[in-house]
């Protein structure tokens, strides 16, 4: 816990960096581009955590946190099969968890065909050595990746390069 504090400490340090160096004058409003919010997905507790405060010091408020790309795949086919489901504008995903790792986490998106109704951000501590797997299926799927750790200057980039790309919205159909 008191290595959490000391992190939300730096944020905050940072965050008045981060402020400090913005031209509010022709700084595009970019959360306003946010309809469905920011899905999170990461096992490391610690790390959702400090991310959704990156996030929120953002200025980005709409946030969900899955656990495993397990479990974020069973949120959205809930939701799709109760007629429910808003894409998510970006989905942040962490590769190596677990149960379900992020690069197979956007298969079943891919399988279901839904995979083209969001914008996708790969967090990974072994980026280098997945290479190989992002080459395959995803091809241009995932235009944005960040090699963990990373400053909240970094990940708020590359949150506003994702808001700047189109969606290719598609009707959903749910097939169990």
């Amino acid at each position: 816990m008191e290595y959490v504090i000391e992190v939300i400490k730096i944020i905050e340090k940072t965050k008045k960096l981060y402020n400090s160096n913005k031209d509010k004058k022709g700084e595009e409003n970019l959360d306003s581009k946010l309809k469905n919010g920011i899905l999170i997905i990461d096992d490391e507790s610690d790390t959702s955590f400090l991310m959704k405060k990156m996030l929120n010091y953002l200025g980005y408020n709409n946030i969900t946190i899955k656990q495993d790309g397990y479990y974020a795949f069973n949120y959205i086919k809930n939701e799709i099969k109760n007629n429910s489901y808003k894409p998510f504008d970006i989905i942040i995903t962490d590769n190596d968890m677990p149960i379900m790792g992020g690069v197979e986490f956007l298969n079943k998106l891919y399988e279901m065909d839904i995979l083209n109704q969001h914008r996708f951000l790969l967090i990974s501590g072994s980026l280098g050595k997945m290479k190989t797997e992002l080459n395959g299926l995803l091809n241009n799927t995932i235009s944005n990746s960040i090699e963990k750790p990373f400053e909240m200057k970094s990940l708020g980039y590359h949150i506003k390069d994702l808001l700047r790309q189109p969606i290719k919205y598609q009707n959903i159909e749910y097939n169990k």
